[in-house]
Parts: C-alpha cells; structure tokens; sequence
C-alpha cells in the first residue's frame, strides 16, 4: 500500500496550447483574450490531505471559504484542487487563473489563495520522485478519467477517438499510437509521471510568480498616484 507523507498525491498534468473558444465553461476568458488569441494552457490536478506534515486540505478550505471563487468546491472530488493556468506570449502577457473551475481574480481578499497556491505549487516541484504517491487504484478509477479537465471524461474521448491531433495537443505525441484502453493508460501514466508533473509545476510556479509580481507593482504605483492626488 501507497502511504502518503507530503500533504498530497495523485498528481497529474497536462499542457497545451488553446484557444479560448475551445476551453469549455470558461465563458469569462474573453476579459483576457481575443478570439484569435492562444494561450498556453498548464493544468495540475492534486490530491490534497491531512496529515502530520501539514493540513493543506483545511488550509485550502480555510482561504477559499473567504475568497471571491464562485465555488471552491472540485466537481469530481472535494478533497481535490484543480488549478488551470493560462498564459499568452504577446508582449504584454495576459493570464488568466482558474480554481476548480472557477476563475480566481488576483484580488487582495484572493490572497491567501495565491499564497496557498504559491506554496503548493513550489512543494510539488521540489518533491522528489519517489514520494510522489500516485495510487493504482486511483490511476484505473472513475476520478482520474474525470479530474484533469473536470466531468470531462477523458477515458471516453481517448480510448474511442485518440488521434494524432489530440497527441500533440497535449504534447503527448510518443504514447501509444492505439486507440481502446491502451491508449488511455498510456496518456494516464504519462499525465501522472513525474517528469510531466516536475516539468509542469515549475513553469507554473513561473507564471504565477509573474502574475503576482505585477499585481504588487501595480498595486504600488496605484497607491503612489491615490497619495499624489
């Protein structure tokens, strides 16, 4: 049995490249892109506990209950955090954050969000391999088919209709060129290997990074020109 000491397990990921019209239920990506506008998408779904390392679950709770998130809860599994990251690679980069499926403005009542998320984030990252628990049981379940793009089910989709363009989508072009079961354990195991996590959480921590970078600098300069005038 797989035994958990870190806070979290069950770690998958996945990149791409997308358009807004193409990201289901993100209606509200309009306020920070074009219909002409891709974005890089980068999605980490973790499975958060409590333990005696840490309380993530009750402290992601904790922040999003006094957040602005319209639902903090995972539509698959309530022990769950979802978390899309969008960016463009225009001069000025918009991004866009998407928490369980509800968007997260960078807002000073969010905070805590973002420290939660920050954090999160950079412990993942620094986990080393052979403590990212990713259980059998999990991998072949319901839940997984269903958490990387929430009640979307992506044994159904790649098991039926696996294509070379649903390969490189999601950067994926060397898993199995077979459609049926094969297919969807092949792109399972590589969501959830430790390389495609590392990889992923490390451009995340980036971006978010960034995001919050010029949220404090333009904080800063909007309290120099309240102060002027």
């Amino acid at each position: 049995m797989d035994i958990n000491f870190t806070g979290f397990k069950n770690i998958g990921s996945i990149a791409c490249s997308v358009n807004d019209f193409i990201i289901a239920g993100k209606k509200d990506l309009k306020t920070v892109s074009s219909p002409n506008n891709f974005f890089d998408a980068k999605i980490l779904n973790v499975h958060l506990t409590d333990d005696f390392n840490g309380k993530d679950l009750t402290e992601f709770y904790k922040g999003a209950q006094k957040s602005s998130l319209e639902s903090y809860l995972n539509p698959v599994n309530k022990q769950f955090i979802h978390i899309l990251l969008l960016k463009n690679n225009i001069e000025k980069p918009a991004r866009g954050i998407f928490i369980n499926d509800s968007k997260l403005d960078l807002t000073d009542e969010n905070l805590s969000v973002f420290s939660f998320l920050g954090k999160l984030l950079r412990r993942i990252s620094q986990t080393p391999e052979e403590k990212l628990v990713v259980n059998k049981d999990y991998l072949e379940g319901e839940d997984c088919a269903n958490a990387l793009i929430p009640n979307i089910d992506l044994k159904d989709i790649i098991a039926n209709t696996l294509t070379q363009k649903i390969r490189s989508l999601f950067s994926f072009e060397n898993i199995s060129k077979d459609t049926g079961e094969k297919a969807y354990a092949d792109f399972i195991n590589k969501a959830h290997s430790y390389d495609t996590v590392h990889n992923n959480t490390k451009a995340m921590c980036n971006i978010l990074q960034d995001t919050m970078v010029d949220y404090f600098n333009l904080s800063k300069y909007n309290f120099i020109d309240r102060k002027l005038n």
